[in-house]
């Protein structure tokens, strides 16, 4: 996307390409609404989008940000061996439960605290199958309990869950185990 900066009548540009090399950083952008709220102004005699330093600084930064997540989620998934769609579904819906799903500004945060949270999780399953082994399925509330207080997880019971599983969580309400 070739970018006219105003203050300076630099010419640069913004890209992203796409696993089958194709930039798709106006899509990016237009899908925000910043082609058409002012940030960014075609010129016809140009060829080229106009932008100040500070819009153009802030999409640089975002699409660096994007392309630094990106490739931490196909390294999670892959560590981990899961499909890097499901990985990428656990960051949206990590970001929708924080009410931030529309804010481009804690993309990059939320995704890295999903990460995190999914790591731990991995963590926490490894533990609970490495002390109850197959029968991990059967894990009881109690045992929850013991291995958070064994752990040092800030944690405590409740029971309230979306699909009635028993878990701890932590005192920011995240779960930190669950038993069925």
């Amino acid at each position: 996307m070739n970018i006219i900066i105003t203050e300076t009548n630099e010419r640069t540009d913004l890209t992203i390409i796409s696993d089958n090399g194709v930039n798709w950083v106006a899509d990016l952008i237009g899908n925000t609404g910043a082609l058409s709220d002012g940030q960014f102004v075609w010129s016809e005699e140009e060829n080229a989008y106009i932008a100040s330093q500070h819009t153009y600084d802030w999409w640089a930064r975002y699409i660096s940000d994007s392309e630094a997540t990106d490739a931490e989620v196909e390294a999670l998934a892959t560590k981990l061996g899961v499909d890097i769609g499901d990985v990428r579904e656990r960051i949206a819906d990590y970001s929708v439960r924080l009410g931030n799903d529309a804010d481009y500004e804690s993309h990059r945060r939320d995704a890295i605290a999903a990460m995190r949270e999914i790591e731990e999780e991995i963590k926490i399953y490894t533990i609970v199958n490495d002390r109850y082994g197959n029968e991990a399925a059967e894990t009881t509330v109690a045992d929850l309990i013991q291995l958070a207080q064994e752990n040092g997880w800030d944690a405590e019971f409740t029971e309230t869950h979306r699909d009635g599983t028993d878990v701890i969580v932590d005192n920011k309400n995240e779960i930190v185990a669950e038993a069925k």
